[in-house]
């Protein structure tokens, strides 16, 4: 995990939310707007658009207001232009699970048919390839 490469992970946390997570090499912790934020149990005050860089291990932060986190993994050279911090607007986006299939009983008809074409494709090829005999 060390070196995972040149990667660069955007997260964030929404007012009061405990967000933890690994640093391979570094993250930076910012402040979109004026709060406090504890980070790894220690109360920090920031200003807005103010960052805070740790280094290597877990952490965890809480911020008083949504909270924008980027974890950084170096590998041999940087080697990347450069990245987008995600909006604070994005961190109120829930998506709704998808539908359930349902059970095997619902995907048995699927599955004979996806069985089944192959099958019949393969029994018409065969039957049109059959060299015609003829009797005299």
């Amino acid at each position: 995990m060390e070196l995972m490469g040149d990667d660069v992970s955007f997260a964030g946390a929404r007012a009061g939310e405990e967000f933890s997570f690994y640093a391979p090499t570094q993250a930076v912790v910012f402040a979109p707007q004026d709060m406090t934020v504890e980070i790894d149990g220690v109360a920090v005050a920031m200003r807005a658009d103010e960052y805070v860089t740790l280094l290597t291990g877990q952490h965890t932060v809480r911020g008083s207001a949504p909270i924008i986190v980027e974890v950084v993994g170096r590998g041999q050279r940087w080697s990347s232009w450069g990245g987008y911090l995600i909006s604070l607007q994005g961190l109120g986006v829930t998506y709704p699970e998808p539908p359930a299939i349902g059970g095997l009983g619902a995907l048995l008809p699927i599955i004979g048919v996806a069985v089944a074409i192959p099958i019949i494709v393969v029994a018409v090829l065969l039957t049109r390839r059959r060299p015609k005999t003829s009797t005299p």
